[in-house]
């Protein structure tokens, strides 16, 4: 039985992104039934994976998105994955975009609870999404988290080389983007993600310094990578990488975080570490814009 969908949920999304009860016409309610917790857990559970194949629609039907399997050489039965890309992410010499997800977040999406609650514009990737194809940019859209599967006998298995979000990036990098045509690459990383992106620096740090123009992180969540940081690593964080803080005032300097990433730190202009993707839009491509145009030259 496949997964259920929106409508089945008694729910739709309207015109300005908002998720609304097809019904009464309000929004969301997670008590479906007052008395009883794990039950509404697991409506909200449902209907998130009913946002996710909505959101998934969208970016094939819509935004001419590609799905890509992983591992790429798959054998008969075996558990897999995917990624998103650009219609022409294979021939382009655009520059491209990686969007990285935080951690327990479901792919195209920056937060769930944005998605359900707020608006799925800003909740999901599809802002990016567009605002970088209004750039003539290339887009590829991380699954960090999906890391386990059902077999064909129902039994859980690891998906080869996305055994955990870490590996998932460190593989999508070997076999998709450092096989990109493009002149400059970019990224942008929230919570956990920008953990699994520095962690892809670590390993595979003179070819990302050779390719990425510029690596936004969004609230980074992450131990500080002081402790294995060469010298030349830090010089090109400090000149390539910037990192959007929960705070009211948009680009402000946040020394603190900085002293303590080594990744200049700036203000998201929100308190809330779930919205700081969203308000950092415009300081993020503005950044991101620059790289790629240093890059370049």
């Amino acid at each position: 039985m496949g997964t259920r969908t929106l409508q089945d949920f008694g729910y739709a999304f309207n015109g300005d992104g908002q998720l609304r009860n097809t019904v009464t016409g309000g929004p969301f309610n997670f008590m479906v039934r007052a008395e009883d917790m794990s039950y509404n857990q697991a409506h909200y559970e449902a209907l998130g994976a009913a946002v996710t194949e909505h959101i998934i629609t969208i970016l094939k039907n819509d935004l001419n998105f590609v799905e890509l399997s992983l591992p790429v050489d798959a054998k008969p039965g075996e558990v897999t994955s995917k990624v998103f890309a650009s219609a022409d992410y294979f021939s382009s010499e655009d520059p491209l975009l990686v969007l990285v997800p935080g951690s327990n977040i479901e792919v195209g999406q920056w937060a769930r609870k944005i998605v359900i609650n707020d608006n799925l514009n800003s909740g999901s990737m599809i802002e990016y999404i567009r605002k970088a194809k209004s750039l003539n940019w290339q887009i590829l859209i991380l699954n960090n988290n999906e890391n386990t599967k059902l077999d064909q006998n129902g039994k859980e298995q690891y998906i080869r080389g996305s055994w955990t979000p870490e590996d998932h990036v460190l593989y999508v990098w070997d076999e998709f983007i450092s096989k990109s045509r493009s002149k400059a690459i970019a990224f942008v990383a929230h919570s956990f993600g920008a953990h699994c992106t520095m962690n892809l620096f670590k390993n595979r740090d003179s070819n990302m310094m050779e390719r990425v123009a510029g690596i936004a992180f969004t609230d980074a969540a992450m131990m500080s990578p002081k402790p294995w940081l060469k010298a030349d690593q830090i010089n090109w964080i400090k000149q390539h990488t910037k990192n959007w803080v929960r705070g009211t005032t948009l680009d402000e300097k946040n020394e603190s975080a900085e002293e303590y990433l080594v990744v200049p730190s700036v203000s998201a202009g929100h308190i809330d570490h779930s919205y700081t993707t969203v308000t950092a839009i415009e300081s993020v491509f503005s950044f991101l814009s620059k790289q790629i145009i240093l890059k370049n030259k």
